[in-house]
């Protein structure tokens, strides 16, 4: 055998001997990407068995990392393709009218002045839970110098407001029949006064009109108007501007005004004066129908002495729109002279306003819904000792807390107090 063949033979042998099968060692790397899988395979049957808890009602949603993490991700790639949809909402309370009598003003009287908070506390609980509060303010709040209420006359001393701004109310509703008890000079210094306590009014002007308030709470806007249909006092001429009268001009002026605000929603009061309550007269039935021509959604009728009906449809305007209308004949006297059983029961609207907003992938707004859904409203009952102080009570509350003995209230208060309930639980069924 030549050399060349026996080198040959042996380099054969030598290759075969290093191709035997056999355990490859591992690197560094390798054991490092091993040890994250068994992490990773740990994390997973970790995060599962908190999934299999949170199914059991044994663990809570916050605490599954994974989860959320993975859900966040797949509702951004929904949103992403179809959208999204967006419902807000604005709780409306509205009060009846707020005035204060000869008696009223001995009743709260102390050593410094006012306080009208005594007997509320229930109301202001009910009131705190509401987006957006309102108030009929039926007397002037025109300072001491011009004399406070008289048996022909209003005016209310500056605590009045306070006490409404300390109860959630923010806007006025001023255009009444006794606004211009004090005249010129009485309007001037309310719309001042109430100014000086951050709150907001509409239905008082000077020189020019007082422009309707526009409020804006979670993406509502909510516009808001005053109307009167009469004044006490005789308005001169040129001074037109300082009393909101519910008047056709006056009625577009500040419709036009409020769309060209983009407002969701109107909501007016309008201050028909009826000191019968168990009568619904032809003027307020006409002037409600009026603003429900022009736009209005919502009409909350003041100046009535007593609880009235309401009124809720589905209209369709005279440009062939359709719109969800709602009217209140009589809300009573949230604080009034209290001189009848009739006078004692008023109500607060309980209204929600809601806007659904619809959204293209891109979130450009397809579609906007706005509509209302009308709840029974709060019926309230004041209470006058014979020191003329008074307690608002909450009618539903202070029923179960007679039945419980845990009212302040004599039988025959309850009894008058309870036949009032059912009659104004009738009227809004």
């Amino acid at each position: 055998m030549r050399n060349g063949d026996l080198n040959r033979i042996n380099s054969t042998e030598g290759d075969n001997k290093s191709n035997k099968p056999g355990r490859a060692k591992s690197t560094t790397k390798q054991k490092i990407w091993l040890v994250i899988w068994i992490i990773i395979f740990l994390f997973i049957c970790f995060e599962v068995l908190k999934l299999v808890n949170y199914t059991l009602g044994k663990e809570e949603k916050e605490n599954m990392w994974l989860y959320n993490s993975v859900d966040s991700v797949v509702q951004k790639v929904i949103k992403k393709k179809k959208g999204s949809v967006e419902e807000k909402t604005l709780t409306l309370a509205a009060l009846g009218d707020v005035y204060l009598t000869p008696n009223m003003l001995n009743g709260a009287k102390t050593s410094d002045g006012y306080d009208f908070s005594t007997g509320t506390e229930s109301v202001k609980e009910v009131l705190s839970k509401y987006d957006l509060v309102t108030a009929s303010l039926s007397t002037p709040v025109a300072g001491k110098s011009l004399g406070y209420s008289t048996v022909k006359e209003y005016n209310a001393p500056n605590e009045i407001l306070t006490f409404l701004k300390d109860l959630n109310v923010s806007v006025l509703a001023t255009a009444t029949t006794n606004a211009m008890d004090k005249s010129i000079t009485g309007i001037n210094n309310t719309i001042d006064n109430i100014k000086e306590v951050e709150l907001e009014q509409t239905g008082l002007g000077s020189a020019e009109r007082s422009k309707p308030v526009i409020v804006t709470k979670n993406d509502i806007k909510v516009g808001i108007l005053s109307y009167a249909t009469s004044s006490s006092v005789k308005i001169a001429k040129g001074n037109e501007s300082y009393l909101n009268l519910l008047d056709d001009d006056n009625i577009k002026e500040d419709m036009e005004y409020l769309k060209s605000n983009n407002v969701d929603f109107i909501v007016s009061y309008l201050n028909t004066p009826n000191t019968d309550p168990e009568i619904i007269v032809a003027e307020q039935k006409e002037s409600v129908e009026k603003l429900i021509q022009a736009g209005v959604d919502v009409i909350l009728c003041t100046g009535v002495s007593g609880v009235q009906e309401d009124y809720e449809e589905e209209i369709t305007l005279e440009d062939g729109t359709k719109n969800h209308v709602y009217a209140i004949y009589g809300m009573g006297e949230f604080m009034g002279g209290n001189t009848t059983d009739a006078s004692k029961a008023s109500i607060i609207a309980d209204i929600e306003f809601t806007k659904t907003i619809t959204k293209d992938k891109d979130g450009n707004v397809t579609k906007t819904q706005s509509d209302m859904k009308i709840k029974t409203p709060i019926a309230l009952w004041t209470s006058v000792d014979k020191n003329y102080s008074s307690n608002i009570y909450v009618m539903s509350d202070e029923i179960e807390k007679y039945n419980n003995s845990n009212s302040n209230l004599t039988a025959k208060e309850y009894s008058v107090m309870k036949e009032y309930y059912d009659s104004i639980l009738k009227m809004f069924e």
